[in-house]
């Protein structure tokens, strides 16, 4: 398990630009067992790394941790300092340690955004929503070909509505995203579920009938069902709505 650290990114907070990983021991009783290393880049290699960076993502493919996106601070600022929107995309080789960034696109590409989700389903990996520090909230999905390294805007006729600080996750071809808001000087929470097939390129709201409250910064897990009986078990924890503190499934 990898995780790459972002701080609050507020005022008195901080940023980060570290990787750690931790090695769950398979079989070992507690499960708690587990071993945290932190991974450096290698020597000589100290400046070929992501800027300070919070509110990003994250997803694992083919032996790489891909994190797009995110706040950074921008210290060349005569104001020395002030928190910027970023579109950056960055490879961190699991084997190796060492960070290699994608060149940068003028075209064709997500306009910055932080507090996105981005989830990956065959050889790509799909962006969706987030809003940037002017308060611009996205609606849009973005995809980045592995093979191609080719971004391309993915358009449909019904889509949930614009969010960030949501929740999605990936089970049996579709992705399904919960949750999330438009928060500027009061917050528009959301407690819709809504599935994306990826085959039909196509968004679906579910009836679920009683739904949890809505929310957002919560977590929100999606898990293909056991023993072969098909179906997909959502769990959802946590989150601000003011008065969260539950457990949803």
């Amino acid at each position: 398990m990898f995780t790459r650290q972002g701080g609050a990114g507020y005022q008195h907070g901080s940023f980060f630009n570290d990787v750690w990983c931790s090695v769950i021991l398979n079989g070992e009783t507690p499960v708690t067992a587990m071993d945290w290393q932190r991974k450096g880049p290698k020597e000589g290699l100290a400046d070929s790394i992501p800027q300070i960076t919070s509110h990003h993502s994250a997803v694992e493919y083919n032996g790489g941790m891909y994190v797009y996106g995110g706040i950074t601070v921008n210290a060349d600022l005569p104001t020395g300092g002030e928190r910027v929107d970023t579109s950056s995309l960055w490879r961190f080789d699991l084997a190796n340690d060492t960070w290699s960034k994608f060149p940068s696109v003028t075209s064709a590409s997500p306009p910055p955004r932080h507090s996105h989700t981005a989830v990956v389903h065959e050889d790509r990996m799909y962006v969706y929503g987030g809003s940037d520090l002017k308060k611009v909230h996205f609606n849009d999905m973005w995809t980045f070909d592995f093979n191609t390294q080719v971004w391309e805007n993915i358009t449909t006729d019904a889509f949930p509505s614009a969010r960030s600080w949501h929740g999605a996750g990936v089970a049996e071809g579709d992705m399904y995203v919960f949750g999330g808001g438009q928060c500027e000087k009061s917050c528009k929470l959301h407690n819709e579920l809504w599935k994306y097939t990826f085959s039909s390129q196509t968004w679906t709201q579910l009836d679920v009938g009683s739904a949890p409250l809505g929310r957002y910064k919560h977590t929100f897990t999606v898990m293909e069902q056991r023993g072969g009986e098909g179906g997909v078990n959502i769990i959802l924890t946590g989150g601000e709505s003011y008065r969260c503190g539950d457990v949803q499934m």
